[in-house]
């Protein structure tokens, strides 16, 4: 058996998950038509949490992270490994009076990963007027990458290393050979120029800020109509190129979002909510990028620092049903979420166009999530003397049940608001 951790970063990427920026993101709140009014401060602690272990794929069925390195080895990959040409000759010698042939399996690569994401995002707001109602949001996110990988070999591989190496004496000879393997694959990723720590990693950074203004135009007794534009401010950190296996907390490009909520009053029980939005992914330049060789991996040594990146445009869409309990505090919510993201296209002048091209492939994405969720508001007992604090807290669940090229996990996320 053996077991070659390093051999996997060749099979890497296929990884969109850790290439793309942009994609779709999971929603962390119902969208409302709700304004401040005049003079009102509003201050709110969200926090988001979810554990990503399967994705959809471009067909839309469920995969787990780690299936792009569950990938067939040749013993040529061990061939190329040697950092001789004396050690390539010598494995190709054992391997031709084996009666092996190079392009005979060795085995498999196999992977697992695991993204635990933990999103803290305070959110300050100002009613300007009784209509306008401005806000920014500083999303402070971490995340923790956990990779699991190993090497399980065929049983031509073992026949191989017992005839040529145990059966002779020599089972250092096999050892000394997997070690060299990985020394010499973590000496090509160190030419590539990139990190070649493939240990688990935990990271906390800032995210892109977003400011928010909303603008009501309808307010009666039978509903709410309020206009929204957001402008995404690339203070995130983007992915490292100079890394394997990165998770970016931002997408470096600026962003501009448009959109309304729209709330029916069916009485004063239930209330029907609806939201859309556009954001255009505004297009950045010279932006560090490796531009890959071929289709299969995104590993490369090629790396071109003035890279046009244009991300795909988003569309999203909620409606939920609202109801009070009673007299109670309470309100719960459920209802569903849709998102659309177009392709991203990426370009250049230092490298051919189908090279740029393998950067957009299966980068459109879809996610079709139920919501459910549940406040408690002590706004109306303040309004009628009977709280001291005007606040609110407020608790939903997220569930994807339909994608593509998008992660297939729950959300669970928390929010504290306070007024004053």
């Amino acid at each position: 058996m053996i077991n070659n951790k390093f051999l996997i970063i060749f099979y890497l990427l296929t990884f969109s998950l850790f290439a793309n920026e942009g994609n779709l993101r999971f929603p962390m709140a119902f969208e409302n038509a709700n304004v401040l009014p005049k003079g009102i401060r509003n201050v709110q602690i969200r926090n988001g949490q979810y554990v990503a272990r399967d994705k959809y794929d471009n067909d839309g069925n469920v995969q787990n992270l780690g299936a792009p390195l569950n990938k067939d080895v040749k013993f040529l990959d061990f061939v190329d490994a040697q950092e001789t040409e004396f050690k390539k000759g010598q494995l190709q010698g054992a391997l031709k009076a084996g009666g092996v042939s190079e392009n005979d399996i060795a085995g498999e690569t196999t992977g697992q990963v695991q993204i635990d994401i933990d999103a803290q995002v305070p959110i300050f707001a100002y009613g300007v007027t009784e209509k306008w109602t401005t806000a920014f949001a500083i999303p402070i996110v971490t995340t923790k990458v956990d990779i699991k990988t190993g090497f399980k070999s065929s049983g031509t591989s073992d026949s191989f290393v017992s005839q040529e190496f145990v059966s002779k004496g020599l089972r250092n000879k096999a050892y000394e050979m997997q070690s060299k393997t990985d020394q010499a694959i973590k000496r090509k990723l160190r030419r590539y120029d990139y990190d070649d720590d493939l240990e688990d990693r935990e990271e906390t950074r800032l995210g892109d800020i977003v400011l928010v203004n909303k603008y009501n135009v309808i307010k009666n007794k039978k509903s709410v109509l309020t206009l929204r534009g957001d402008l995404v401010l690339p203070t995130g950190e983007t992915t490292d190129v100079d890394r394997a296996v990165d998770v970016g907390s931002g997408d470096g490009q600026m962003d501009i979002g448009i959109g309304g909520a729209y709330t029916y009053f069916l009485n004063d029980t239930f209330s029907l909510t609806t939201f859309l939005s556009y954001t255009n992914q505004m297009a950045a330049y010279g932006v560090d990028r490796r531009i890959p060789e071929k289709a299969s991996t995104k590993v490369t040594p090629d790396i071109d620092r003035n890279t046009r990146v244009d991300l795909g445009d988003q569309y999203i869409g909620q409606i939920y049903l609202s109801a009070k309990i009673g007299e109670t505090p309470f309100t719960l919510m459920g209802g569903f979420h849709a998102a659309l993201k177009e392709e991203d296209r990426y370009s250049g002048d230092k490298y051919s166009s189908r090279r740029y091209n393998y950067l957009n492939r299966d980068t459109d994405q879809e996610m079709h999530a139920t919501l459910a969720g549940m406040t408690f508001s002590t706004v109306g007992m303040f309004r009628r003397g009977e709280f001291k604090v005007p606040l609110q807290i407020s608790l939903m669940g997220t569930n994807v049940y339909r994608g593509r090229n998008a992660i297939k996990d729950n959300l669970t996320s928390f929010e504290f608001s306070l007024f004053f």
